[in-house]
């Protein structure tokens, strides 16, 4: 058993966006065929591309349905089809309509979504800075195919308002850049701010050495399980623990070791505890266990078990270490400052009974 003061913060990650994706691309790879089916006559694009878009969709949906890709991957190739697609079909519009007011009002109607789309999945699939780089760099092969369109046309008379809409739809194209970055830079900075957030109250409610919960934890830890004892007729149990002799293990072998020492009975102890127990370190050399739902002859045992492995581990490794154990139960009109007395007293008198034994404390 592990014990830690756990963030119940909740992050939405991989497996939300997989299931996002898949309800997506269900509810999408059905409507390519029938855009192709209404648009193949038409436009040209879609009588090549939408046939390719569907297999390649559908077997994206496969491939995340049965865990065959991560998600950031499915992203990145979803990013990689829509820039093919999206700069193709660009190309097509551009090159293969004799006519650049057929042109204008094609990428205007239709591919001018798609380029935004296509931002939308680099900062999707991308880390910010990288996203913006590669945002930029598709921008600059738009301008460019546009660019190489228009020039001609310009030095034969063409209407010059086809050239101001094409450069209103490049600023657009800038301006969406634009947003997404600063959203996601946003973003990233509430996620590095949380994660500062959870560091902190980690260091804050953990033992450095040991990792695990340290006494402020331990002391949130009994106050609710002893309102749960009282509220439901629980039982409720406290197990404290102090090394025996452990000033001498310092003094002889060196503090590093002492910490190896204390360490390895954390570990040592918490594989015996059940996962609904608190285990932490209360200070020095002591520990303790809160355990819910057991009363105190189930709590020696518990603390029996814990003294015998602690006692057969240390016995083989140096320096060896015992431990004394003192045990109190819950009882009606307890505060935290009661019970945790009980339980030291306890602990006292095993060690005056000669240390590395439990003891219970009286139950009247």
């Amino acid at each position: 058993m592990k014990s830690s003061r756990v963030d119940t913060r909740i992050v939405v990650g991989d497996e939300v966006r997989r299931r996002a994706y898949l309800i997506g691309l269900a509810i999408g790879v059905p409507t390519v065929p029938v855009m192709w089916l209404l648009r193949q006559h038409t436009d040209p694009g879609v009588r090549w591309g939408y046939p390719v878009m569907a297999l390649l969709l559908g077997a994206l949906w496969w491939a995340l349905a049965r865990r065959r890709v991560t998600v950031v991957r499915a992203e990145r190739q979803v990013l990689a089809l829509v820039a093919t697609l999206a700069l193709g079909r660009l190309s097509v519009q551009l090159f293969g309509t004799p006519d650049l007011a057929t042109a204008r009002l094609q990428v205007a109607e239709t591919t001018f979504a798609n380029l935004h789309l296509l931002f939308v999945f680099a900062f999707l699939a991308y880390e910010t800075a990288r996203a913006l780089r590669i945002s930029i760099a598709l921008y600059c092969v738009i301008a460019g195919l546009i660019g190489s369109r228009l020039l001609p046309a310009a030095a034969t008379g063409a209407d010059p308002d086809i050239a101001v809409t094409f450069m209103r739809l490049l600023v657009g194209l800038a301006a969406g850049i634009v947003l997404l970055f600063v959203l996601a830079h946003a973003k990233e900075e509430v996620a590095d701010a949380r994660a500062r957030t959870a560091a902190l109250e980690r260091m804050a409610f953990a033992d450095a050495l040991t990792g695990l919960p340290n006494r402020r934890a331990l002391r949130d830890a009994l106050e609710q399980r002893m309102a749960e004892a009282a509220r439901y007729s629980y039982a409720l149990s406290v197990v404290a623990i102090d090394l025996d002799s452990f000033k001498q293990v310092n003094d002889q072998h060196g503090h590093a070791s002492g910490d190896l020492v204390l360490k390895g009975v954390a570990s040592t102890m918490a594989e015996e505890l059940r996962g609904v127990d608190a285990f932490g370190r209360w200070g020095g050399e002591e520990f303790l266990i809160v355990a819910l739902g057991i009363d105190a002859i189930a709590a020696q045992h518990l603390a029996e078990r814990c003294r015998e492995v602690l006692a057969d581990s240390c016995a083989r490794t140096a320096p060896a270490v015992t431990a004394s154990f003192g045990v109190a139960s819950h009882r009606a009109g307890d505060t935290i400052e009661t019970l945790l007395a009980r339980a030291d007293a306890a602990l006292y008198a095993a060690k005056d009974a000669g240390r590395n034994r439990v003891m219970v404390a009286a139950s009247g």
